[in-house]
């Protein structure tokens, strides 16, 4: 996910912050015509950005937004974005980003030439024709969001119910657009789709006050409320789920590639290329990766023979292994106890090497059940194009 959208909104947005402070020598003066127009171009990203994905305004957090509408997955969407992206990044071309070193507004200008050079490179992926994922498709991104669903008040719950009466929508838009990602060659590997068919089975067997899309109701008991949300979960979500569950095992699965490597795809290589370019901004090849990763496990098992050898008197990996398989924790509960200690003694040591601490706590909670065998919990934001 690429750098996921959602951070560089965030570093844009602590950028454009600092670029606001005024400048503080006469020399400095000459940039400044320059500096207003890189924050012009970056707070023209990000007002479009939150404008196009509102969901992002809910990951994120942010006040004064709606979260009333979810993104808009079609075709039409992913190229009117596109097409703004190129628009802009023209303009971010046009700047002399060498004539704002020393300012703050340098940062921001590299951190929207970045966002919008790695967004325009990833598009050869195609990645808005094969969005069936187990590990940050809808159903696992949405699980998470709608944890988040501001509720509370007659206009959240409102907007809460206004919103995700557009999920059916959404999930016929992601079925259209699956079946031409088929026809222009492109799909999911056929195991991730067995992984995402059983994460929706066990979704749909779940009872609906246990349903991960409940959330809003169990989060405000408004009795009105609660009866509208077990309504719509009902009568509209869990059929369109079922519909999209359906579509997936009858039409998607036996067409489904078997090759595991984005290089089965058209254009596969050239993507991989630029997926790595813009998850690292490194221009490497993929063999140069793997080099780098060989050297990585080497350095790390040599730390683990190191530390073998000083608390079991052995530097045979396999030895080491055999130690720590039978070390606690073993149980689930053991695994989160253990998890929850080692945060509570990181957080108690944070004052002595931070000096600002965060407000938010950290919370540590067990996956969904119908993610458990299937995939992992994702923090990346879904992404559209």
């Amino acid at each position: 996910m690429l750098p996921t959208r959602t951070i560089l909104l965030a570093s844009l947005c602590l950028s454009l912050a600092a670029a606001r402070v005024e400048s503080q020598s006469p020399a400095a003066m000459a940039g400044d015509s320059m500096a207003a127009q890189v924050t012009r171009l970056a707070d023209q990203y990000v007002t479009t950005l939150l404008r196009t994905f509102p969901e992002t305004a809910t990951w994120e957090g942010l006040p004064g937004h709606d979260h009333d509408r979810l993104d808009d997955n079609s075709l039409a969407a992913v190229r009117r974005w596109q097409d703004f992206e190129d628009r802009l990044l023209s303009q971010v071309k046009q700047l002399d980003g060498n004539a704002l070193t020393g300012r703050q507004e340098w940062v921001t200008y590299g951190f929207l030439r970045e966002a919008l050079e790695a967004s325009v490179g990833t598009r050869i992926c195609r990645q808005e024709l094969w969005p069936a994922n187990q590990m940050s498709g809808w159903q696992v991104n949405y699980a998470s969001l709608i944890r988040l669903q501001p509720v509370g008040t007659a206009r959240a719950r409102a907007q809460a119910l206004a919103r995700w009466g557009q999920l059916p929508r959404v999930l016929r838009v992601e079925t259209a657009n699956l079946r031409e990602g088929l026809r222009e060659g492109y799909s999911t590997p056929r195991h991730n789709v067995e992984l995402v068919l059983a994460q929706l089975d066990s979704l749909l067997a779940a009872p609906t006050e246990r349903s991960p899309f409940f959330a809003p109701a169990e989060q405000d008991s408004a009795p009105e409320f609660r009866a509208r949300w077990t309504r719509l979960l009902e009568r509209e979500l869990r059929p369109a789920i079922r519909r999209y569950r359906d579509f997936l095992a009858s039409e998607y699965l036996p067409h489904a590639r078997d090759a595991i490597a984005v290089s089965a795809h058209p254009q596969g290589a050239a993507c991989y290329a630029a997926r790595l370019r813009s998850l690292t901004s490194l221009e490497w090849s993929g063999a140069e990766v793997f080099k780098a990763g060989e050297a990585g496990v080497r350095e790390r098992e040599r730390l683990a023979a190191a530390i073998g050898e000083r608390l079991y008197g052995t530097t045979s990996l396999d030895s080491i292994r055999a130690r720590q398989d039978r070390l606690p924790p073993s149980s689930r509960d053991q695994v989160l106890a253990h998890t929850r200690a080692m945060l509570s003694r990181a957080r108690d040591s944070l004052p002595r090497w931070v000096g600002r601490l965060p407000s938010a706590e950290v919370i540590v909670e067990p996956m969904r059940s119908y993610e458990e065998a299937t995939g992992s919990r994702t923090t990346s934001r879904r992404p559209r194009t």
